[in-house]
């Protein structure tokens, strides 16, 4: 076979990476751009220490907790784990830059004369945020535990449309929220780095996940209905190799496989189908 025949012959729309390295990746990623952030670029001399320290700690909380997660037996489990990593994050060090940071700047001032006021309030938000922080990690860990318990090259894409979703939607939200004058001390470059790697990346990503699910479903399609030359779907056999990779598990009561013609030029060709992948049926 003719290399250029092997490359029109090849499986298209590989994953991009499986689901659980997609998982790892929004899990950490974001928080490891703000720890470049808080080397490369110190929004001052007083807070530059304690912005490395605590984002340190918010990677290897992250990245502990997503490990315990993946290994879980039960979705719940995953959840519980994700959720108790993010607290634990934030108790260590985030609940202190919070308070310290320019959200708590108005309680400061109203402790001066409403001491106890003050003090229930800013307790009470730092509850707010612990909670939503907590759920919104946990969000992540319900959407793609299953996904990383029944790999699939569509599960793949799918993990990366909703992983960088995830990512994108919290910090497209801070954007809009500084388009109506909040943040006003932040630095222009800190906003405009974060829209390009924290929102504008994440959704390129997402788009390109969700294109590569809509592609394949095509391409798949037009398998069947006998439109792509060189490709085949046929019914599964027990002759079928046990460990096919799975392009697309629908949950289906039939399986199919999807198999290559061999090259009619091979000179030595088989006259049997090469089954290359598993399509349709219930996720193994």
């Amino acid at each position: 076979m003719s290399p250029s025949t092997k490359k029109l012959l090849a499986l298209p729309f590989r994953p991009i990476a499986s689901p659980s390295a997609v998982w790892m990746a929004a899990a950490v990623g974001a928080k490891g751009i703000q720890l470049l952030k808080a080397v490369l670029l110190p929004q001052g001399p007083g807070n530059h220490g304690g912005s490395i320290a605590w984002a340190v700690v918010d990677i290897a909380c992250a990245y502990v907790a997503t490990r315990f997660a993946m290994r879980a037996r039960k979705r719940r489990d995953a959840v519980a784990y994700v959720a108790a990593g993010a607290l634990a994050s934030m108790l260590i060090g985030g609940g202190t830059r919070l308070m310290a940071s320019g959200l708590m700047a108005p309680f400061r001032a109203a402790a001066q004369h409403y001491p106890i006021a003050a003090g229930l309030v800013a307790a009470l938000m730092l509850g707010v945020v612990l909670t939503l922080l907590a759920i919104w990690e946990a969000i992540l860990a319900f959407v793609l535990y299953p996904l990383v318990r029944s790999p699939s090259h569509e599960n793949s894409d799918r993990a990366l449309t909703a992983a960088a979703l995830w990512v994108a939607i919290p910090h497209a939200a801070f954007g809009l929220l500084w388009l109506f004058g909040y943040g006003a001390h932040v630095p222009f470059w800190t906003k405009a780095s974060d829209f390009v790697l924290l929102v504008g990346l994440p959704g390129a990503l997402a788009l390109l996940g969700a294109c590569r699910i809509r592609r394949r479903r095509e391409w798949l399609r037009l398998v069947d209905e006998g439109k792509v030359s060189g490709w085949r779907l046929v019914d599964s056999d027990t002759q079928a190799p046990v460990q096919l990779p799975i392009v697309a598990a629908d949950g289906g009561p039939t399986e199919r496989v999807l198999a290559r013609i061999p090259d009619a030029d091979e000179p030595f060709r088989s006259l049997e189908l090469e089954r290359v992948a598993s399509v349709g049926g219930r996720p193994r």
